[in-house]
């Protein structure tokens, strides 16, 4: 509804009513703080996911590390028993340059 007129640069408009104009407005405000409340939201879940990420990586490397760890210290074990005349195959000389053979 219509019931104010303005006149500007030599031309007429009408204005809503001011009921209809408070109206648009509270139901943009809702609108606005809808869309704050959603970011916010995203927000915080994308923080969560930047540290279970972080965690993922972090876990990935201590593994990687343990597995070399374990795999280091197999090797040694290996070359102890080859040097120690304990091999029970030749599959273990692999590890060890032809020249260092003990088995």
């Amino acid at each position: 509804m219509l019931n104010s007129i303005v006149v500007k640069s030599g031309s007429i408009h009408m204005s809503p009513d001011l009921s209809q104009t408070q109206k648009l407005i509270n139901e943009l405000d809702k609108e606005i703080a809808s869309l704050e409340a959603e970011n916010t939201a995203s927000s915080r879940t994308l923080e969560l996911r930047k540290k279970q990420f972080a965690l993922l990586l972090h876990v990935v490397n201590e593994l990687q590390n343990t597995i070399e760890k374990e795999q280091n210290s197999i090797m040694e074990e290996m070359r102890m028993a080859i040097y120690e005349n304990k091999c029970c195959c030749c599959c273990c000389c692999l590890i060890i340059p032809f020249q260092e053979w003990r088995c």
